[in-house]
């Protein structure tokens, strides 16, 4: 059985959904830097007035949010709080 992967799933939901109303007066860039090991997994986030947008790569963001693959997959599976 192939194993998923809750990250790149979730950043594909997130991208899938293209217009989000209640972001319709955001505009703002989010890097997600998932550690593993030795290798950090970069995915950008771009919200430009509720048009979503997904990318990988080291791209300039607003903010950048780096954590250990782990977290990130607790976090993206609904098992962890972000802001905790």
């Amino acid at each position: 059985m192939a194993r998923t992967d809750p990250i790149a799933d979730f950043m594909d939901g997130v991208a899938s959904r293209g217009h989000e109303p209640s972001l319709a007066k955001a505009t703002g860039t989010v890097r997600f830097e998932v550690v593993d090991g030795r290798r950090t997994e970069r995915w950008v986030l771009t919200v430009t007035r509720g048009e979503l947008a997904v990318s990988r790569g080291n791209a300039h963001a607003d903010v950048t949010l780096r954590a250990p693959r782990a977290l990130f997959e607790q976090i993206f599976r609904g098992k962890a709080n972000a802001t905790a």
